[in-house]
């Protein structure tokens, strides 16, 4: 009878192994959208935002009116507010085209000196306008 048990204490091992807190290797929380298809100009614009105090990071996907994606080219840049008014608007952030398996993408990585609601300014421009 004790041969067939010996698995047991091993099953509890392994099951209070797994229980043990791991830390995660990924950051805090997802970016989240602020932006989905929204028209900017002559621009299709959708972003993804993660507002950490330090460096925020905006993430866009632009198209062109007629659905294709924006050319590396194209100039985004953004300017940060507080609401509270606490400082001025920022200085402007250009952001960068990146490649990714999916496609392209522009990310800007804006300063945040406090936490609270921030205003943020969008300007596209490229061969399609502004």
């Amino acid at each position: 009878m004790m041969e067939k048990r010996w698995w047991v204490p091993l099953l509890l091992a392994l099951g209070g192994w797994l229980l043990l807190p791991i830390p995660a290797l990924a950051h805090v929380g997802a970016p989240y959208p602020v932006l989905v298809e929204e028209p900017v100009g002559p621009y299709l614009v959708s972003a993804l935002a993660d507002p950490d105090v330090g460096t925020g990071t905006f993430i866009f996907q632009i198209a062109q009116a007629g659905g294709e994606p924006a050319p590396p080219e194209t100039e985004v840049v953004l300017w940060v507010t507080p609401e509270d008014g606490h400082r001025p608007e920022g200085e402007p952030v250009r952001a960068q085209w990146e490649q990714t398996r999916d496609g392209g993408r522009f990310v800007a990585r804006v300063p945040f000196d406090a936490e609270g609601m921030w205003r943020v300014r969008l300007r596209v421009a490229g061969e399609a306008g502004e």
